[in-house]
């Protein structure tokens, strides 16, 4: 019932922005959101058989995306997920165990997505902090001059309605 009720609150705020320059198709979110971003590249987490896979990419993968009351939004299907595991791009990077455990002994992180981040920055010898740098101003993590943003593929947002306006 719950699913619903966000449903009709999704379909009643559409309804209530439509004068307001509002991203409504996915196509349109993905080709505003590719034209303000300022990340090279992307690392993108996922679990899978309780083991947790970095996926590296230059572009969103499309299949993955999804509209959702106007944010753009990321989510992998199992399908996918085992294409991508096949992929040389993509590697095994930790059990989910050890992802848990690392946000039961950081007082930071109180997410997986924030675990993830934190995990991929320390691997990659550089200090991670806890910010809330938008899409459009900054990266996530610098390696060998190329920015990357890091997204952990548990129906993530990746830009919401109003930063993809304008």
């Amino acid at each position: 019932m719950k699913s619903k009720q966000n449903g009709l609150a999704c379909l009643k705020w559409q309804a209530s922005k439509k004068g307001d320059n509002m991203v409504t198709s996915l196509n349109h979110a993905i080709t505003k959101y590719n034209s303000k971003r300022k990340c090279n590249a992307y690392i993108i987490g996922f679990i899978y058989a309780d083991n947790v896979y970095v996926y590296n990419t230059k572009v969103l993968p499309h299949k993955a995306l999804y509209m959702d009351c106007g944010n753009l939004r990321m989510h992998f299907s199992e399908t996918f997920k085992r294409k991508l595991i096949t992929s040389r791009n993509c590697t095994r990077f930790c059990t989910l165990d050890k992802l848990i455990t690392y946000i039961d002994k950081s007082i930071k992180c109180n997410s997986l997505g924030e675990a993830f981040e934190r995990m991929i920055t320390e691997y990659h010898n550089q200090k991670w902090y806890k910010d809330y740098v938008p899409f459009y101003k900054g990266n996530d993590l610098t390696v060998n001059d190329i920015g990357y943003s890091i997204k952990f593929a548990n129906k993530c947002t990746i830009a919401r309605q109003k930063s993809l306006q304008g």
